[in-house]
């Protein structure tokens, strides 16, 4: 309990097409919130190619280690005091499919200007069942869960929190949705 580790699932895809995976932190609650990163969107070639507005792959255990010490007086941090997820179980899920945590295809861009078209994953959707599959079976009833995201993490919350329902009928469900920008 305590520690984040990070679990490779080498049948998830980021928009790159490298593998990706979630960390996992056991607490001594009976809660569990799973945390999708955000990281802006995109959808085309302008977007995803040449202004690269939002976070790309690959992201796996590396990128993660980077990332875990600005957890510190966050919620994903369970030591801080004002943290109404003290104690529960918590799951990061990655972002590095510019889809909000939404897609399910492989879309090919041209980006133009002489360059070769590139196939970029939006599978986030896709990725999201992969990972609950092994989640639920972890964790198969809590209590108490919570779906909470920033950004484009917000949007997969948001759009993704009937789905979850379905993998935890049981409980007390929270969706937290905090800064995505349309609502």
């Amino acid at each position: 309990p305590g520690t984040w580790t990070w679990v490779d699932f080498p049948d998830t895809t980021c928009d790159d097409g490298s593998p990706t995976g979630i960390a996992v932190r056991p607490g001594d609650g009976a809660g569990v919130a799973v945390f999708l990163n955000g990281g802006g969107l995109c959808w085309d070639a302008q977007t995803c190619l040449v202004l690269r507005t939002s976070t790309s792959g690959p992201y796996g255990a590396a990128q993660f280690a980077q990332m875990a010490p600005a957890f510190a007086g966050t919620l994903l941090d369970p030591s801080a005091p004002d943290n109404p997820f003290r104690g529960w179980s918590f799951v990061f899920v990655p972002y590095c499919t510019g889809d909000g945590h939404t897609g399910d295809r492989r879309q090919m861009y041209d980006p133009g200007a002489n360059a070769m078209p590139q196939a970029f994953d939006h599978t986030g959707g896709r990725n999201l069942d992969v990972f609950f599959s092994r989640i639920a079976s972890t964790w198969p009833a809590p209590p108490q869960f919570a779906l909470v995201g920033p950004s484009a993490g917000g949007l997969g919350a948001l759009v993704n929190y009937a789905h979850v329902r379905e993998y935890w009928r049981a409980g007390t469900g929270l969706l937290w949705s905090d800064g995505f920008p349309l609502l």
